[in-house]
């Protein structure tokens, strides 16, 4: 897939436009300064839910800068301050989605001028979209708020990862072949064969939500929870799904995929992604 940020439009709750450009990668100098400023998060106001997730995973487990809890107001007057970096939630539609699809996604910017389309984008990540309930993306918050931080360290070790695929980060599927995989039973449309989940030799398990709930709440060692992000939306003629395996305990990410949805059987992770998670499982000592 291309960068996750590359084309997309954004249908921004807190009154600053609608667009659909490729956005600004962080310069060296602003990788250089990113951990130097003071994190706003926006809190909107426009989903409660949502905004009481994201202040919660915040103040438990932010790190990489000092953080203020601003609203939109606020926000509007700060986007031009270069010293501040924002957190917040962003409504999007990919270029090649049906528009609008009612797609959510957190974002962390850098601010320094005054229209958001200009702002430095470090990373835009999937949150939830039209026809699901919250509750995966209140459950995942924590995860991907340290899924932000990481990444917004390695940019700050190595300014040329801002232009990479986040499904660079595929890299890591090794390390799934000392883990148990745990996927959520409606996150897999179709029937994995027997011979692919024999290849897991026991380490792939479908469960249920509830199962995924405890291992991330318990910080589960040794484990790796799933999530497929999909729209149930039967009037989208097409739309993105996202995948994603993270470790329980440590929130790293370790695989992530967007693929586009034309049909039911492609809502959640595919037989072939089912089989690229599996080949470290199948490589001999």
């Amino acid at each position: 897939m291309k960068r996750l940020l590359l084309l997309y439009v954004v249908f921004f709750c807190m009154a600053v436009g609608v667009f659909a450009q490729k956005r600004a990668v962080p310069t060296p100098e602003q990788a250089e300064r990113v951990l130097r400023t003071t994190t706003d998060v926006v809190l909107s106001g426009q989903n409660m839910l949502l905004d009481a997730a994201l202040r919660s995973a915040v103040e438990k487990n932010w790190t990489i800068t000092p953080v203020a809890f601003i609203d939109t107001a606020e926000f509007n007057r700060r986007i031009g301050d270069a010293n501040r970096t924002f957190l917040l939630i962003v409504g999007g539609t990919y270029h090649d989605d049906d528009v609008p699809n009612g797609y959510t996604f957190l974002n962390f910017v850098m601010g320094g001028n005054t229209v958001f389309e200009k702002l430095s984008d470090f990373m835009l990540w999937p949150l939830t979209c039209k026809g699901r309930d919250e509750d995966d993306a209140i459950l995942f918050m924590e995860a991907f708020v340290d899924i932000i931080q990481q990444h917004v360290r390695l940019i700050r070790q190595n300014p040329s990862m801002a232009r990479a695929d986040i499904d660079t980060y595929n890299n890591n599927i090794p390390q799934l072949r000392s883990r148990t995989i745990l996927i959520a039973a409606d996150d897999i449309p179709s029937p994995i064969p027997d011979a692919e989940m024999e290849r897991f030799g026991g380490h792939l398990k479908i469960v249920s939500r509830a199962e995924i709930a405890d291992a991330l709440t318990n910080a589960s060692p040794d484990t790796v929870v799933g999530l497929a992000i999909f729209s149930l939306d039967e009037q989208l003629k097409s739309s993105s799904c996202f995948t994603m395996l993270i470790t329980a305990d440590t929130h790293e990410l370790l695989y992530f995929k967007r693929h586009k949805v034309r049909n039911p059987r492609q809502r959640g992770f595919l037989k072939e992604e089912i089989r690229r998670i599996g080949i470290p499982f199948a490589i001999k000592n």
